[in-house]
């Protein structure tokens, strides 16, 4: 019952489908024992009962092995997610604020772990003022190792760069030890991409396992992405 309850509300105040299946996985179990119980039946089937009670737990071990994925445009539950998410330890959402500016609109949050061989890669959208764009660019530009023209990535998600910043970690100085890549929303970006600006403040150089942190902002349309790349 209390798996139940806790599974729901993570649900709930998540919005992911991983925590929607282990609720799914519990109420079944608490219903199947519910029955056993109202028909006098578990001293009978208590084999039944255990096996079931290890496969159910085997399942819900299996399901929670790896951060859920989030796709959500709820920002109530922004604040959730990403306390959600930091329960596995370390994330690549550690570089994006704790919590949302007000005043944002067009919002979208993003999170596909990295799992095994599966790259990860999530990202934060959202339409600001225009004092907070300002002050993204003044703290960013800053910040960032590299700054490129999100433009560089419109057909390809990686670029070779000519020069590794000192800043930068890279496997060699070979050409596969100079690829920067970079994953955003496409979708959110449209026609605006050729005129976005990418400041990278993380790069990982390595062609086979690419990885980096980077904040995509357009003055004209107030445009706003933290998007990070790998694991």
């Amino acid at each position: 019952m209390l798996l139940t309850v806790k599974y729901l509300a993570v649900y709930i105040f998540v919005g992911s489908m991983k925590p929607l299946m282990c609720f799914g996985a519990c109420l079944l179990w608490l219903l199947h024992l519910a029955f056993l119980l109202y028909k006098g039946a578990c001293r009978h089937n208590f084999a039944l009962v255990i096996l079931e009670s290890f496969a159910i737990l085997f399942w819900l071990m299996l399901l929670t092995a790896y951060s859920p994925m989030v796709n959500s445009d709820s920002m109530w539950r922004y604040t959730f997610q990403r306390k959600y998410i930091s329960c596995y330890g370390k994330t690549s959402c550690d570089y994006m604020p704790d919590t949302l500016p007000e005043g944002i609109s067009d919002y979208r949050f993003f999170y596909r772990p990295t799992i095994m061989q599966g790259t990860g890669n999530n990202f934060l959208r959202f339409v600001a003022d225009n004092a907070l764009v300002d002050e993204y660019i003044s703290e960013y530009s800053k910040e960032a190792i590299y700054t490129r023209p999100l433009s560089d990535f419109k057909r390809d998600c990686i670029i070779f760069i000519d020069k590794v910043s000192p800043k930068a970690e890279s496997i060699s100085d070979t050409f596969e030890g100079r690829a920067l890549a970079l994953r955003y929303d496409e979708k959110f970006w449209g026609d605006d991409v050729d005129n976005a600006t990418v400041f990278f403040t993380y790069a990982y150089h390595d062609y086979n396992h690419p990885s980096s942190s980077a904040v995509i902002i357009d003055k004209n349309t107030n445009k706003v992405e933290f998007a990070h790349f790998g694991g």
